[in-house]
C-alpha cells in the first residue's frame, strides 16, 4: 500500500495553449466583412445609400448573431449583468454619431410656400 505523501511526487503540468482562439477568427472575419460590404455595395455596385446602410446593418447583425451562437456566448446573462453600462454607452455613442451625421451632411433646400 502506498500513499501520496511518501510516493512519487505529483506534478501539475502547466502549459500555454498555442493556437488561435475562435474569437480571433471571428474578429478577422469581421474585419473582412467591414471591408467587403462597403467595397462591394458602395464602390462596385453603387447602390442607393439608404439601401446600403440597411444591408450593412443586416450584415453586422448577422455576423454578431453567428458569433454569439458559435462561441456559446450567453447574451441574456451579459445584458443582465452589464445593462447600465450598455445603455449609457449606447446613449453617448448615439449622440456622437448623430452629431457627426448632422455636421457632415449639407441640408437639403427647404421648399417655400410659393413653390
Amino acid at each position: 500500500m502506498s500513499t501520496h505523501a511518501f510516493g512519487r511526487r505529483m506534478e501539475r503540468h502547466v502549459g500555454v495553449r498555442l493556437g488561435h482562439s475562435p474569437h480571433w477568427a471571428w474578429l478577422g472575419w469581421g474585419f473582412a466583412l467591414a471591408f467587403a460590404v462597403p467595397f462591394l455595395f458602395a464602390d462596385l455596385l453603387e447602390i442607393n445609400r439608404d439601401l446600403f446602410y440597411g444591408l450593412y446593418a443586416i450584415a453586422v447583425a448577422g455576423l454578431f448573431a453567428l458569433w454569439a451562437r458559435s462561441t456559446g456566448y450567453d447574451l441574456v446573462a451579459a445584458i443582465k449583468r452589464r445593462w447600465p453600462w450598455a445603455v449609457g454607452l449606447g446613449v453617448v455613442l448615439a449622440g456622437v454619431l448623430a452629431f457627426m451625421v448632422v455636421r457632415t451632411e449639407d441640408p437639403t433646400p427647404a421648399r417655400t410656400a410659393s413653390s
